[in-house]
């Protein structure tokens, strides 16, 4: 047959071992902060089994980014106090940015 070389008579089998790949979430948690009005919420959840280890409620107010980064620092000490690791960060914070405009003027 046409093709047929000394590399072709025979596939090699290829053995291995199939491991499963599990994710350690042993100390990660999810953060979600949300504004409604003047009320601020937090919730920390453990990423182990989803269950709600801290949570706080306040009011305050200053406006959205300052909520924001007081709701943040609430947080850090919280993750610190306890050696947590933060993996996910959900918020409902409409914080805009300012930033350089790209068009040159003459």
């Amino acid at each position: 047959m046409f093709g047929l070389g000394k590399r072709s008579q025979q596939p090699k089998e290829i053995r291995g071992e199939i491991v499963e790949s599990v994710d350690d979430k042993s100390g990660k948690v999810l953060v979600h902060i949300d504004k409604y009005g003047r009320e601020v919420t937090i919730k920390i959840r453990s990423r182990v089994d989803a269950q709600v280890i801290f949570e706080c409620e306040y009011e305050t107010d200053a406006n959205e980014r300052a909520a924001y980064y007081d709701a943040e620092q609430i947080v850090d000490i919280y993750l610190r106090a306890h050696r947590l690791y933060e993996d996910t960060r959900l918020s409902n914070f409409d914080i805009g940015y300012v930033r350089n405009a790209s068009k040159r003027s003459r």
